[in-house]
């Protein structure tokens, strides 16, 4: 997929920065459409009453003001989930990406204004409905890095750059390398598991969210989106 800018909203914050929420569409080449921002926000959201939960998805809410520019909002009666892509940016520094949802879109008025109000998500839930994508040839006994699964799974997103993976965790076992900033050296890029360890049933191997649970789990680790990483 293509993705390029098609409109961008500006938020003031009280923090003194300035926000920018970027949607990207597929294959789109016309110019920057832009709209005035009225809020934003930023939740997580576990999936359990699980005080160790181990993924957290976040869910991002906005609301534009789109009263001048009627004729160009963006196109929520599409059933391509993967058509708008948001990123959220404080000043220029990246702070959240994830797709935009249109179940949940809604135009209110208000004193003659109109407001546009949807939510973005950042994929980690929708990875329940996709199964670890393993060929159906591969040999099941066969072994690959923690670090290999975790990025297998995250890619079932289908975001437009790889994920920029940052881990807090120094967890050792015999023959590990001491803790560096070596890539090598990276705790999940050490631990090996083989591919069965994965299969629900049969050849079908459990969802992807299911086996980044059990990976991050083991650890006692969280998972979840900070900062666009």
């Amino acid at each position: 997929m293509a993705y390029q800018n098609k409109y961008k909203a500006t938020f003031a914050t009280k923090t003194g920065k300035t926000a920018y929420l970027y949607l990207q569409e597929d294959a789109y080449a016309g110019s920057l459409i832009e709209y005035q921002g009225v809020s934003l926000n930023l939740q997580y959201i576990p999936n359990s009453d699980d005080p160790f939960e181990p993924i957290y998805a976040s869910q991002l809410g906005v609301v534009l003001d789109v009263t001048d520019n009627l004729a160009n909002i963006p196109d929520f009666t599409t059933l391509n989930d993967r058509k708008y892509f948001a990123k959220l940016l404080l000043d220029t520094n990246l702070e959240w990406s994830g797709w935009v949802l249109c179940d949940n879109v809604q135009i209110s008025y208000s004193t003659g204004r109109k407001q546009l109000s949807f939510n973005a998500v950042d994929g980690l839930g929708l990875l329940k409905s996709i199964p670890l994508p393993v060929p159906a040839s591969t040999n099941t006994n066969a072994t690959n890095t923690l670090l290999y699964y975790i990025r297998l799974c995250l890619n079932g997103c289908g975001f437009p750059t790889n994920p920029n993976i940052v881990t807090v965790c120094s967890y050792y076992a015999t023959g590990m390398e001491d803790r560096t900033t070596h890539s090598y050296s990276e705790p999940f890029n050490q631990a090996y598991l083989p591919y069965r360890t994965f299969i629900d049933t049969g050849v079908t191997y459990l969802s992807s969210l299911d086996v980044l649970s059990n990976i991050v789990k083991s650890f006692g680790c969280r998972l979840f989106q900070g900062g666009g990483k």
